[in-house]
């Protein structure tokens, strides 16, 4: 944890990314200095150059805890979840370390052993009804698995407080609804008897499949400027576990949405929630993203969620 948040307050400068390549030049062998410049080089949006430094971390076996964790990072943060799982395992110490351990159920998610992160989950959260955000990634996890009534069971007590929750509490009614398209499904109450609302929103026609944003933590003010994103802010999004769009945003960093720019996660969030209540299913929305070191227009159409005939009726009076 120490080292994100030197890698946060202290973003590495070109000079950095000049001290650490006359060290490699220097020592060839040099594991620490590798991984430092891959993490380094990142940090500046040269992504192609930073995985070069990356391979030749990985290939050089990092030794020291500090090799380790740097080089683990920089995996973590670039998606490379099949070669960060080894390190992470080794650091996260049987589960000790609660950091680690929690970047392990990351990997384990990453490559596919949803049954071995969500046994994890389970320890890493003995007590998950307290936690919304781990509640809300078991229920993600038990989707991927296939059990959508179990998910939906986590995220109805959530509806109320958590706009995550509420989200994919709708995507996850329509793929229940298409799965049995005979047995029409009820829109979840409310935990506790609360029949004011159901999570099944008039406002909404369709949706992207985003339920949230997040800022990664090699994205900094010098990273906008030196990568070349033309917006004051780029962020990550989380999509559905059946996202048509999850090939396409995986590793991506959003910075506009139809030319509207935004300067946090929650801006976002709102912007693609404004696209969603003013279109109707089939309709595109652009996004600006910057992947793996290009600048990408990803076309993605507004999916339809179950509501009544009437509600899509209604929305096309002017």
């Amino acid at each position: 944890k120490g080292f994100v948040v030197h890698y946060v307050t202290n973003a590495p400068t070109q000079q950095t990314v000049d001290r650490l390549e006359k060290a490699v030049r220097k020592d060839p062998i040099d594991g620490d200095s590798w991984a430092g410049l891959a993490m380094a080089r990142l940090c500046l949006g040269q992504w192609e150059a930073a995985w070069e430094a990356g391979r030749k971390a990985l290939s050089l076996g990092p030794q020291s805890p500090r090799q380790k964790a740097t080089l683990a990072h920089y995996l973590l943060w670039t998606g490379r979840f099949q070669a960060a799982l080894p390190l992470v395992q080794e650091l996260s110490q049987d589960g000790k370390d609660r950091h680690w351990l929690r970047h392990q159920i990351e990997c384990l998610e990453g490559v596919g052993r949803f049954s071995e992160a969500l046994t994890l989950l389970d320890r890493y959260t003995p007590d998950e009804r307290k936690r919304r955000t781990e509640r809300i990634w078991k229920a993600v996890l038990l989707w991927k698995l296939g059990h959508l009534k179990e998910a939906a069971d986590q995220l109805v007590p959530l509806v109320d407080s958590d706009k995550r929750a509420r989200r994919l509490l709708r995507g996850l009614q329509a793929s229940l609804e298409a799965a049995a398209p005979s047995q029409p499904v009820s829109s979840p109450r409310v935990a506790g008897g609360n029949n004011r609302s159901s999570v099944s929103d008039a406002a909404f026609a369709g949706w992207l499949t985003i339920y949230d944003a997040f800022t990664p933590s090699f994205v900094t003010s010098r990273f906008i400027k030196a990568a070349k994103i033309n917006g004051p802010w780029a962020v990550s999004v989380a999509v559905s576990p059946d996202s048509p769009y999850r090939s396409q945003l995986s590793n991506a960093l959003v910075y506009r949405v139809n030319g509207k720019t935004f300067v946090t996660p929650q801006g976002l969030m709102q912007l693609i929630e404004r696209e969603e209540q003013s279109r109707m299913p089939g309709e595109e929305v652009v996004f600006d993203t910057w992947k793996a070191g290009n600048i990408q227009k990803i076309v993605l159409r507004i999916l339809p969620l179950p509501m009544p005939r009437t509600q899509y009726e209604s929305r096309r009076v002017p």
